[in-house]
């Protein structure tokens, strides 16, 4: 409101200036929802490249050494785990390749211990 004062600068009224904001607020509106649409596909976007990064750096990787440690426990002693980095699973398959040449030394002792005694 705008005071209106007389001559004497008594105050004699007022101006309202009204403004209908409709456009204002439907265009706030239109911009929220924009950004929410925009966090919502950035968020799946991210969330399914931690899912294909997780997979491929991890998961599969594990699926791997459980098959290879499971054909090296059915008799394939030729099957190695090769470590490919030196993050956690890295140091886990290298572990497990020691277990690996180990069980199969233990195996290949036993095997020509076995051989010795039946010729005996």
């Amino acid at each position: 409101m705008f005071p209106l004062t007389n001559a004497l600068g008594q105050t004699t009224g007022g101006i309202f200036v009204r403004h209908d904001v409709t456009e204002l607020y439907i265009g706030m509106q239109r911009v929220q929802n924009l950004a929410i649409a925009t966090i919502v596909v950035v968020l799946l976007v991210v969330s399914i490249m931690l899912f294909v990064i997780l997979n491929r750096l991890v998961f599969v990787r594990l699926k791997q050494t459980m098959d290879t440690a499971t054909r090296v426990v059915g008799g394939d002693f030729e099957r190695q785990i090769i470590p490919v980095s030196n993050d956690e699973v890295g140091k886990l398959e290298a572990l497990l390749e020691q277990f690996r040449a180990i069980f199969v030394n233990v195996v290949n002792e036993l095997q020509q211990a076995n051989d010795s005694n039946a010729r005996k």
